[in-house]
C-alpha cells in the first residue's frame, strides 16, 4: 500500500515514471514466469509451461530494451525518497515486518509472558498506530486528485483536514 502510494506520487510528479514501472514489471514477470515454470510440481502441465514460456518471451524484450536504456530496479527507499515521502518509509518497513513474519514481529504479536499464543488481538495502541498511518496514507493519496480531476487543491485540503481532525478526536 505504501509502496503503491510512492509510485502514485512519482507518477504525479513525472508521467515518464511509468517507464520505470514498466521495466520493473517486465523484470518481475520474467523472474516469476521462469521460477514458476521450473517448479517441479509444474513439470507435468505442458500447457501451463507453454503459457508461462509465452508470457516470459513477451516480457523479456521489454526488460532488455529498458535495461539497455539504463533502467534499473529501484529500492523501496529510493521510491519513497523520490516521491518526497521518506518519512513513511519506517512505517512501510514495520508493515512489511508484519506481513513477512519476522521473528521480532511474531513475538510482539503472539508472545505471552511464558508462551507463544496462536491468536492474540493487537493492543489498542498498535491498532491506533496502524489506523493513524492508514488515514495519513489515504489523505496523501487523495491529495493527488487535483492533478488529474476537476477537484481543486483547496477542496482536497478541506477534505483531508477534516479527516485528520475527525481522526484526532477519535484517538
Amino acid at each position: 500500500m505504501l509502496e503503491g502510494l510512492a509510485d502514485l506520487l512519482n507518477l504525479v510528479k513525472d508521467a515518464r515514471y511509468v517507464t520505470q514501472m514498466r521495466f520493473e514489471n517486465a523484470r518481475n514477470d520474467v523472474n516469476l514466469f521462469t521460477e514458476y515454470a521450473a517448479d517441479p510440481a509444474m513439470q507435468d502441465d505442458k500447457e501451463a509451461i507453454a503459457t508461462l514460456t509465452d508470457w516470459k518471451s513477451k516480457a523479456e524484450p521489454l526488460r532488455a530494451k529498458l535495461g539497455a536504456e539504463g533502467f534499473r530496479p529501484k529500492s523501496a527507499m529510493e521510491k519513497f525518497r523520490q516521491a518526497g515521502i521518506l518519512q513513511n518509509y519506517v512505517a512501510y518497513r514495520v508493515f512489511c515486518a508484519f506481513a513477512h513474519n519476522q521473528l521480532t514481529t511474531l513475538i510482539a504479536r503472539h508472545a505471552g509472558k511464558f508462551e507463544l499464543r496462536y491468536h492474540h488481538d493487537a493492543s489498542s495502541e498498535m491498532t491506533a498506530s496502524t489506523l493513524t498511518v492508514a488515514v495519513s496514507i489515504l489523505c496523501q493519496a487523495v491529495a493527488t486528485l487535483p492533478r488529474f480531476t476537476d477537484v481543486s487543491a483547496a477542496q482536497m485540503g478541506e477534505v483531508t483536514g477534516a479527516a485528520d481532525q475527525i481522526w484526532s478526536k477519535l484517538l
